[in-house]
């Protein structure tokens, strides 16, 4: 019975590995135990395959051995840090009638459980009362399909339960007929619950379509591992990873990578070298031990050489509750050298740099009370938030509040996030607020945006659980250089194009990019696009009052591997006046692949030059990118 519990509650679909791994270590260990009293035997066989099994899947996976123990510990972290993390609010009623379920096969069983004299039954009621707990957590945690989970686990143990006291159960019609009509309603409110995360269909909508669901399995059966099947598979794979790759090309990035926060489908699909942190899907690092192993490799010799990196969220969080903790560290050992589609490019950096906090405030806060920060500098937080005793208690048997966070900016405006204590007691960047990729780039070159925070406020809509809270605010400081004015070459470059983009925010991937291309910061814009820059941007890049080097031309992936882009026409307006004009077609004029330049001279800073960038009549202008560097006249 433990192993048929152990092995098909491994099958239920939304069961994550990390939480398989914790869980079902300790049904064995319970199994063995039972064994060991009872028999006097050695571990049994299953058990030592079950372990057997998950460490061949670590190593298979590319792990190291050696890391088993540390997986093992982390896998618990995860599971631990997961009812106050990760939940969220679903229907309420799943939830009475998961308890009402529970609650009447109880009653139904509890004479004969106490009658029992066998320890094999007690064990038994044991680990089907942790098999139905988990299930309950599993589901209604993050109560949204997750909750299909809980009936599943439900019916199963119902099923069990019923199979293994039915010798009891029938010699009492009532019981007996009871415990049918409770499992014959936790199966309809299995489908049920199937129906409601599946377009709102009826029980029986679904329960239908089950099972010619599982008759067109079963008739496919002999064709799984046919060659043509196979080959059908795999054209399938191909075929997705080829659209990804079309989505976001990298396949020009050398030597191992890492991305934030996920997507490390784009990383797959352009074939790199993928060099993950321990735990690599930011939502996942909720703990402070989960947030620390993370850090420690970002600071350690094997960490990525490049990162692809973007800020999303889930679940309203803040933006710096994803990894927030870490992001001082990207900017101090990462470089950012270019921006393709929603990522930044970053590169470890040969620049010594750091960052220094000073600690200005402490104090004990409450919720709903404002807490001042001072919006002119940049601000780090810390944020300690420790539960009551009856909150720990809430948090093992159900989950936690949901906490949010206020913050009131410079400007008036206000935004509500949802916090995650074990990621605020960690660290994060404050303020001014970094809600995005070019947030973060205006901070890692010491730019305030406008985002400055002005005060926060914390919020407990259900007003219980804890207690003791502490906030911890830094100030951030350069140590030993000015991030802006050391900025490495690539960098000065990225930090001039990315001004272009602010000036042309209406501008967005995929027709708006900036590339490390070629060794150099390069800025792409595709054929029928054009952009502006002001006189007054050119005169910071042009300090010398030489004028402005402009190169163009068309990126050679556009006309090569397959490509059939036929040129475009570069125009260049200032104010009004056309400035310079040249067509060019690099796939069928060799002259027209060199790279061309013009000089802008006389630069005034109220001037505002266009550049134009258009097909070329009755010719393609498909996977057209136009390439234009700008560089101060020596």
């Amino acid at each position: 019975s433990l192993v048929k519990i152990t092995l098909i509650f491994n099958d239920a679909p939304l069961i994550a590995f990390a939480w398989v791994v914790p869980f079902d270590s300790f049904v064995l260990a319970c199994g063995f135990i039972y064994f060991y009293i009872k028999n006097k035997t050695k571990i049994p066989l299953y058990t030592l395959l079950f372990f057997t099994f998950i460490i061949l899947l670590f190593v298979m996976s590319g792990q190291n051995i050696t890391n088993f123990v540390a997986y093992f510990l982390g896998s618990f972290n995860t599971l631990s840090g997961y009812s106050e993390s990760m939940q969220s609010v679903g229907p309420s009623s799943m939830i009475y009638v998961f308890l009402t379920l529970s609650i009447l096969m109880l009653i139904v069983l509890i004479k004969s459980i106490i009658q029992s004299k066998d320890i094999k039954t007690y064990i038994f009621v044991f680990i089907s009362a942790l098999v139905l707990f988990m299930a309950f957590k599993n589901g209604f945690v993050r109560h949204d399909g997750h909750a299909l989970a809980a009936y599943s686990g439900l019916s199963f143990v119902f099923g069990l339960l019923l199979i293994y006291f039915s010798r009891i159960l029938e010699l009492n019609t009532i019981k007996f007929s009871l415990s049918i009509v409770i499992v014959v309603l936790t199966l309809v409110a299995s489908l049920t619950v199937s129906g409601y995360y599946n377009g709102n269909k009826q029980y029986y909508t679904v329960l239908s379509n089950s099972i010619l669901n599982i008759k067109n399995r079963f008739y496919a059966i002999p064709n799984l591992l046919t060659r043509s099947k196979i080959e059908r598979l795999n054209s399938d794979y191909r075929s997705s990873m080829k659209n990804i790759k079309k989505k976001l090309d990298f396949s020009d990035i050398n030597g191992t990578v890492d991305i934030y926060p996920w997507d490390q489908s784009f990383v797959i699909a352009n074939g790199l070298d993928f060099r993950p942190r321990p735990l690599f899907q930011s939502y996942s690092v909720y703990t402070p031990y989960l947030i620390k192993k993370n850090i420690q490799f970002l600071k350690s010799n094997r960490s990525a050489k490049t990162i692809l990196f973007s800020i999303k969220t889930i679940d309203n969080r803040a933006p710096f509750m994803m990894e927030g903790a870490s992001w001082l560290d990207l900017m101090k050992l990462y470089d950012i050298v270019g921006k393709r589609g929603e990522f930044l490019i970053l590169k470890k950096s040969k620049t010594k740099k750091d960052y220094h906090l000073t600690e200005y405030k402490k104090q004990n806060i409450k919720f709903g009370q404002s807490v001042e920060i001072d919006s002119q500098k940049m601000v780090y937080a810390k944020i300690i938030i420790k539960k009551s005793f009856f909150g720990e208690v809430v948090n093992t048997l159900f989950k936690s509040p949901i906490l949010n966070i206020e913050l009131t900016f410079d400007n008036g405006d206000k935004k509500n996030y949802r916090i995650i204590p074990g990621i605020a007691s960690s660290g994060f960047i404050l303020s001014p607020l970094i809600a995005n990729i070019n947030n973060f780039f205006e901070f890692a070159i010491g730019k305030l945006n406008k985002n400055k925070v002005k005060s926060i406020k914390l919020i407990n809509n259900w007003g219980c659980c804890y207690n003791d809270m502490k906030i911890k605010l830094y100030k951030i400081s350069t140590k030993g250089f000015k991030l802006y004015d050391n900025q490495s070459n690539n960098l000065k470059k990225f930090t001039f194009y990315n001004d272009i983009v602010s000036l042309n925010s209406n501008l967005k991937a995929p027709f708006f990019e900036i590339e490390n291309y070629d060794g150099d910061t390069i800025l792409f814009s595709h054929v029928g696009t054009k952009f502006i820059i002001n006189g007054k941007l050119f005169k910071e890049l042009s300090r010398n009052n030489k004028g402005i080097r402009v190169y163009y031309t068309i990126k050679k992936e556009a006309y090569t591997k397959g490509n059939n882009s036929e040129g475009a026409c570069f125009k260049v307006f200032r104010n009004h006046d056309l400035v310079h004009a040249d067509c060019i077609d690099p796939k069928d004029n060799e002259e027209d692949r060199k790279i061309k330049s013009f000089l802008i001279e006389n630069i005034g800073k109220n001037q505002k030059y266009t550049f134009e960038v258009v097909p070329i009549k009755a010719k393609s202008s498909a996977y057209g990118w136009s390439y234009w560097k700008f560089k101060e006249n020596k």
